[in-house]
């Protein structure tokens, strides 16, 4: 799946930062995993006690995530079932915008698969 987002370029890394986990916890949930109440919606409201727990469980689960240089790799009994590619950043002018801090942003591509999106292509057809 590919998907674009436009954003300021402040705010990219965070943007995409909770992009990436929102992406990891609906993969999750995906796998009936039952984590919507331990998981917040928000990264940042993760609290250590969470991240203590949630390791706990990737390790219990045979889960290994791989979070390396932009990329990230979900693997379940050590098969990769989703990946995240680094995204692209592509700096875009407004020459319409009015406030020059405005005037450029990042439009950014984000392609992510995952076994679960090839199930649902398979059922559309």
């Amino acid at each position: 799946m590919e998907y674009i987002i436009n954003c300021n370029r402040a705010d990219a890394n965070s943007i995409i930062d909770q992009e990436k986990y929102s992406w990891m916890r609906n993969i999750l949930l995906q796998m009936g995993f039952d984590w919507e109440d331990s998981l917040p919606e928000e990264k940042s409201s993760l609290t250590i006690n969470q991240k203590a727990k949630f390791r706990k469980f990737l390790e219990i689960n045979s889960i290994y995530i791989n979070d390396l240089d932009g990329t990230m790799n979900i693997y379940l009994d050590k098969e990769k079932i989703a990946e995240w590619t680094k995204p692209f950043y592509k700096l875009v002018v407004d020459p319409k915008e009015i406030d020059p801090k405005k005037r450029l942003y990042y439009s950014i591509v984000i392609n992510c698969n995952s076994c679960f999106d090839i199930e649902e292509e398979e059922e559309n057809v």
